[in-house]
C-alpha cells in the first residue's frame, strides 16, 4: 500500500474527528433499567443480571433469597405496563392506548392516529406516530428539489383516506407523477367518485370549444358567499396603490365594493349566474348605467329583463337599495352629473354563446349573427353614417368614459384571465366543484398550477384564487347563529370531526396569498389542518415579512427534508433554533501512551458539560431522500415534574409507492343543475303538463275515447258539464278544420252546443280516412293546449274522481245490506245516493278540473259519505 501524502492545506475526510464519538453516554442505574424495560429486547438483561448476581453470591447468606425478592419488586413496579408511561418518539398509537397504554408526553392514553413513518438514531425502529389534534396546529415540511417532501405529503393524505375523510392538495409544479399518485390512493380505498381536479394547464393549446378530453372539473369561485366575501375575492388581485395610481387604485377598490352588492341580489332572485364573465359584462359603463337607472339587464338565459316594465316592481326596489353604492361611484366621476342618460342606452352584449350557437346550428345562422353583431356596432356608434354626429353629441361624455376605463383597468386584468384565459374552468354557471361541499363532505380536491407554463404573476394569481376560495369557505363557517339549540350551533361543527381536514400546499412559496396567516390561525377552530411544502422559508416573504413571521409562528410541526443552502444561510438559522441548544457532556481531550510499542490514544478523563445546537448541518445536508427531521413542541416527565423541550425526532417518512397503480385515468363527469326563476319554473311546469296530455291523446286513444263516450253505458263524463277533453277535443277539430283541404270536413267545424258525440265521430272518421296526418294531430293538440293550459291534467282528474265514485258508491251499497234494512227502506236509500252523494260530487268534480287538484275532492265526499252512514 502506497504512503499517504498530503497534497492539500484542507481538511480531507480522513483527519475529521466527530464530536459524536466523543459524547460521554453515561447512565445511572435506574436509567438504564427503565430503559431495558421500555425495548422488549433488552427487558430480560436487569434479571438475567440478578440471577448471576445470586449464582455468584449463593455461598452468602440471604442474598439470593434478597435478590429474588428485588426481582420481583422490579417486575411489579417496571413490568406493570398498565400504569407505566411510555416514552414515545412523539406519541402513543391509539391502538396502544385503547390496550390501557399511557403517553408520557400527555399522561393521557395513547391517541396517535397519524403515521409519519419509523424513527432514525436514538429512536431507531420505533414509529412515529402523532395524534390528529396535533397535525390541527399545522404543519411545515421544508426540503430542497428531490428531498421527498411530496412523498411525505402523500402519506398524510393516505393517512387522511384511511380516516375516512378527504383533502384538498394545491400543487405548484402541475406534475402528472403527483396526480398519479393520489389517484393510487384514492383507488385503493375506493374513493374515485369523490376525487376532484381542478387543472390550469393549457398544454400550449387556446380553446374555443370543446377538447377532445376533459380537461379539468369546473369551478366557479363566484357561485357562492355574500357580496363582501366576493369583493374580498377580487381584491387579491388588486395591485397595491403606488405613486400617481394611488388615485385609481383607490376607485377601483370602491368599484369593487360596490359591484357585488346589486349582482349578488340577482343571483338570489335567480336572474342570473354569478361568474367571471358576468363582471367582465359590467365592467362596461353603459351596462352599469341600464342596471343602476332604469333596472334593466340580460339575464342567463340571455333575455333583456327590464324590472319596471316587467311589473316587477318589489324586485326594482330592491334592487335600487343593492345599487346605492354603486350609484355613488357613478355620481363621483368628474362631470358625471351633467350626463347622466335620459333613456336606457344601448347594451353591451357578451357574444360568446351566441356564437357558440351559431356554429353548432349552421351556415345560416353564422351568416345571421354576423350580419347581427355589424348592425349593432353601429347603432352602438350612432347609426350609419352617423358616428361622427353621434361622437360628437357625446363628447360631453368622454372624459366620463376615460375616468370609468381607469377605474376599472386595475380590474380588466385579473377578470380577463379569469374569463378568457381560464374561462373552461371558471365560466360554468354551475360548477363541479363547489368548496362547501368539499369541505363538509370530505371530498379530495387536486389542484394543478403550472409553475413553468405561466408567469410568475399568473401562477401567483391562480394560487391566490383558490387560497381566498379556501379562505371563503372557512369564513362562512363562521357564520354561526347565537341563538337556538347547542346541538346544531356548536356539536355540528366541523371542528367536532375526529380527523381534521387536511389543506395541502406544495410549493407554496410560488403562490402565497397575503392575509392567509389568519386562515392558518383560525383553522383549527373549524377541523382543517394546514401543511405548508416550500423549499424556504424565504419565499413566504413574497406577499410580506408579516405574513411570513405569522405563518411560521402558526406552524408547530416542522419537517425538515435535506437542505444544502449552507450553514450561514438564513434557512438554517431558522431551523437550528428551532432545535433549540442542549448540554452535553463532552471530552475535548485525548492523551497519548508514548510507552508502548505502538502509540496508542484515549480520551482523556475530563468530561466537561457544553452547550450544544441539536441540529447540526451535516445531519440536514446528508439526509437521503425520504428522510427527515421532525421538530415539536412536547411535555417530558422527570418523576412528578413536567418539563417543556423541542423535540428533534428523526425518521425515515411512510412512503406510499408501493400502492397498485391506476392503469385507465378518468376525471369525474358532472351534469350540471341550473338554478330556475319563477317564469322558466312554471314554463317547465306547463311544458310537463302538455307533454303528459300529449301522452295521453294519441291517435289512438283518441279513437278509443270517441267509440266509448258514443256508448251511453261506457261514457266516460257527460259533454254538458264542459270537462277537459270534450273542450278540448272540440278545439282540436276546429283547429284541423280550418287547415285540411277537404269541404266535407271544413263544413264540419263544431260549435258550442255540438254534442260531444258528433266531434268524437267527425275526428274518428278524419283519423281513419287518413285526410288527417300524425303531424298535423300533433300540431293542433299543441296548438289547442297552449290555449286551454288551464284545463291541463283534466283527464287524469277525471279518471280518479270517476275511480273515487265507483268505490264511494260500492262502500254506500255495503253499508246499506249491512245495516239490515227492509227491501224497502234499503231501496230508499239508494235512492238518496243521487241526493246526497251524486249531485256533490259532480259540484266536487267542477272544482277539482277548476282548480286541477283532486284533494278537496276526496275530503268532501269523504265527508258526504259519513253523513250518508
Amino acid at each position: 500500500m502506497a504512503k499517504r501524502t498530503r497534497e492539500f492545506e484542507g481538511v480531507e475526510h480522513t483527519d475529521v474527528v466527530r464530536l459524536s464519538s466523543r459524547r460521554e453516554r453515561r447512565k445511572s442505574l435506574t436509567e438504564w433499567v427503565k430503559d431495558c424495560h421500555n425495548d422488549p429486547a433488552d427487558v430480560l438483561k436487569p434479571y438475567f443480571g440478578l440471577a448471576v448476581i445470586a449464582l455468584l453470591l449463593s455461598w452468602a447468606p440471604f442474598w439470593p433469597e434478597l435478590l429474588a425478592i428485588g426481582a420481583v419488586f422490579l417486575a411489579l413496579s417496571q413490568g406493570s405496563y398498565a400504569r407505566k408511561l411510555w416514552d414515545a418518539p412523539y406519541r402513543v398509537p391509539m391502538d396502544l392506548g385503547k390496550k390501557g397504554f399511557k403517553d408520557k408526553s400527555t399522561g393521557d392514553v395513547g391517541a396517535g392516529v397519524i403515521y409519519h413513518g419509523v424513527g432514525r438514531g436514538a429512536y431507531s425502529g420505533q414509529e412515529v406516530w402523532s395524534a390528529a389534534k396535533d397535525i390541527q396546529t399545522h404543519r411545515m415540511v421544508l426540503g430542497g428539489t428531490g428531498s421527498g417532501k411530496s412523498e411525505e405529503i402523500f402519506g398524510l393524505v393516505f393517512n387522511a383516506l384511511c380516516l375516512n375523510s378527504g383533502a384538498i392538495m394545491v400543487d405548484g409544479k402541475a406534475s402528472a407523477d403527483t396526480l398519479n399518485s393520489l389517484k393510487k390512493i384514492t383507488r385503493l380505498f375506493g374513493r374515485d367518485e369523490d376525487f376532484l381536479t381542478l387543472n390550469f394547464m393549457m398544454g400550449a393549446k387556446d380553446f374555443y370549444g370543446h377538447s377532445e378530453v376533459k380537461l379539468t372539473n369546473t369551478f366557479n369561485p363566484f357561485s357562492m358567499g355574500s357580496s363582501d366575501q366576493k369583493s374580498t375575492l377580487m381584491e387579491t388581485f388588486i395591485p397595491p396603490a403606488e405613486g400617481s395610481n394611488s388615485v385609481f387604485a383607490q376607485r377601483a377598490m370602491q368599484l369593487n365594493k360596490a359591484l357585488p352588492r346589486p349582482l349578488t341580489f340577482l343571483q338570489e332572485r335567480g336572474y342570473v349566474d354569478y361568474n367571471p364573465r358576468l363582471l367582465t359584462e359590467f365592467f362596461q359603463l353603459n351596462n352599469v348605467e341600464n342596471l343602476v337607472w332604469f333596472g334593466r339587464f340580460r339575464d342567463k338565459h340571455g333575455r333583456v329583463v327590464s324590472l319596471p316594465d316587467e311589473g316587477k316592481h318589489e324586485d326594482f326596489l330592491r334592487l335600487k337599495q343593492a345599487c346605492q353604492s354603486l350609484e355613488q361611484v357613478l355620481l363621483d366621476l368628474p362631470g358625471y352629473s351633467q350626463v347622466m342618460p335620459k333613456e336606457p342606452p344601448p347594451m353591451i352584449d357578451a357574444n360568446d354563446t351566441k356564437i357558440a350557437m351559431a356554429l353548432l346550428s349552421g351556415e345560416n345562422e353564422v351568416e345571421a349573427l354576423s350580419r347581427e353583431m355589424i348592425e349593432s356596432y353601429r347603432k352602438l356608434a350612432g347609426g350609419t353614417g352617423g358616428g361622427d354626429q353621434n361622437q360628437a353629441n357625446e363628447t360631453s361624455r368622454a372624459e366620463v368614459y376615460r375616468q370609468w376605463g381607469y377605474m376599472t383597468m386595475s380590474l380588466s386584468e385579473p377578470a380577463a384571465m379569469l374569463t378568457y384565459s381560464f374561462g373552461h374552468v371558471f365560466n360554468a354557471q354551475v360548477g363541479e366543484i363547489n368548496m362547501s361541499d368539499v369541505f363538509l363532505n370530505r371530498r379530495i380536491v387536486f389542484v394543478m398550477i403550472p409553475s413553468l407554463e405561466k408567469a410568475p404573476p399568473s401562477t401567483a394569481a391562480l394560487g391566490k384564487i383558490t387560497v381566498a376560495a379556501v379562505k371563503q369557505v372557512l369564513g362562512n363557517l363562521l357564520h354561526k347563529p347565537l341563538e337556538g339549540d347547542r346541538r346544531s350551533i356548536v356539536d355540528a361543527s366541523p371542528s367536532k370531526s375526529n380527523m381534521p381536514y387536511p389543506l395541502i400546499f406544495d410549493e407554496y412559496g410560488y403562490y402565497v396569498v397575503e392575509g392567509f396567516s389568519v386562515a392558518a390561525a383560525q383553522a383549527r377552530s373549524f377541523g382543517v389542518s394546514c401543511t405548508f411544502g416550500m423549499q424556504t422559508p424565504d419565499s413566504l416573504e413574497k406577499a410580506s415579512p408579516q405574513e411570513a413571521q405569522e405563518t411560521l409562528q402558526n406552524t408547530t410541526l416542522r419537517h425538515i427534508g435535506r437542505f444544502v443552502g449552507g450553514e450561514d444561510s438564513n434557512t438554517f438559522k431558522l431551523i437550528r433554533g428551532w432545535g433549540s441548544k442542549v448540554m452535553t457532556p463532552v471530552s475535548r481531550g485525548m492523551k497519548v501512551d508514548q510507552r508502548a510499542a505502538f502509540k496508542t490514544t484515549r480520551l482523556s478523563d475530563e468530561v466537561s458539560y457544553e452547550e450544544e445546537d441539536v441540529i447540526k448541518y451535516a445531519d440536514i445536508a446528508g439526509q437521503q431522500d425520504g428522510q427527515f427531521h421532525l421538530i415539536v413542541g412536547t411535555q417530558t416527565r422527570e418523576g412528578r415534574i413536567r418539563r417543556g423541550e423541542s423535540r428533534t425526532i428523526r425518521y425515515t417518512a411512510f412512503y406510499t409507492g408501493g400502492v397498485p397503480e391506476v392503469t385507465e385515468w378518468r376525471l369525474n363527469h358532472f351534469v350540471p343543475v341550473k338554478s330556475r326563476d319563477p317564469e322558466s319554473i312554471e314554463a317547465i311546469r306547463k311544458r310537463d303538463r302538455q307533454e303528459k296530455m300529449l301522452e295521453e291523446l294519441s291517435a289512438e286513444g283518441i279513437k278509443e275515447w270517441s267509440f266509448t263516450q258514443a256508448d251511453p253505458t261506457r261514457r266516460y263524463l257527460d259533454h254538458k258539464d264542459r270537462d277537459g277533453i270534450a273542450v278540448l277535443l272540440r278545439d282540436i277539430l276546429t283547429t284541423l278544420s280550418s287547415v285540411i283541404r277537404d269541404e266535407r270536413f271544413r263544413r264540419s267545424k263544431p260549435k258550442a252546443d255540438t254534442p260531444i258525440e258528433v266531434v268524437a265521430e267527425t275526428l274518428k272518421n278524419m283519423l281513419e280516412s287518413g285526410i288527417v296526418s300524425q303531424g298535423q294531430l300533433d300540431a293542433a293538440i299543441v296548438e289547442s293546449l297552449a290555449a286551454l293550459d288551464s284545463s291541463s291534467g283534466a283527464i287524469s282528474v277525471n279518471r280518479e274522481i270517476d275511480q273515487l265514485e265507483d268505490a264511494l258508491k260500492a262502500r254506500y251499497a255495503d253499508s246499506i245490506s249491512s245495516a239490515g234494512l227492509s227491501a224497502t227502506d234499503s231501496e230508499l236509500a239508494m235512492a238518496a245516493f243521487g241526493v246526497l252523494i251524486d249531485q256533490p260530487l259532480r259540484v266536487a268534480r267542477r272544482t277539482a278540473l277548476r282548480n286541477n287538484s283532486i284533494r278537496a275532492a276526496t275530503l268532501n265526499t269523504g265527508a258526504l259519505l259519513a253523513a250518508a252512514e
